[in-house]
């Protein structure tokens, strides 16, 4: 009886973990909306719900640096903004996925906390 509890709990983990994993690969081509659809649908407190406030706090980061970069590559010198930026996104993003599915909630070193734990 006690390893069928057991067997519970790790296919719970497992599967808790492949759904963060799947939110940051999603996140790569649907940018902010897999990790609004796990921060506003998964249980407060839970490791899907962690892994997508970090990246949606990333996302939004970001998008704050996408907005002079805009302005900038009237002139030219946006463009290679635009390259940083995505180069960290990917870059990002794929660190992320593999801390996730190995069950680690990661801290991005360059985001900061917009959307806090008290979120619903």
């Amino acid at each position: 009886m006690r390893t069928h509890k057991n067997a519970d709990i790790q296919s719970s983990c497992l599967r808790e973990r492949i759904t963060s994993a799947a939110l940051y690969g999603a996140s790569l081509f649907l940018f902010v909306i897999p990790s609004l659809v796990g921060v506003f649908f998964s249980e407060k407190g839970s490791f899907v719900h962690q892994n997508s406030r970090m990246i949606l706090n990333f996302d939004i980061l970001l998008l704050l640096l996408a907005v002079p970069f805009t302005v900038l590559s009237i002139v030219g010198i946006g463009i290679l903004g635009f390259g940083l930026v995505y180069l960290l996104h990917f870059a990002f993003i794929g660190i992320g996925l593999i801390k996730s599915f190995r069950g680690e909630v990661w801290q991005n070193p360059l985001s900061f906390d917009l959307i806090n734990r008290k979120t619903p």
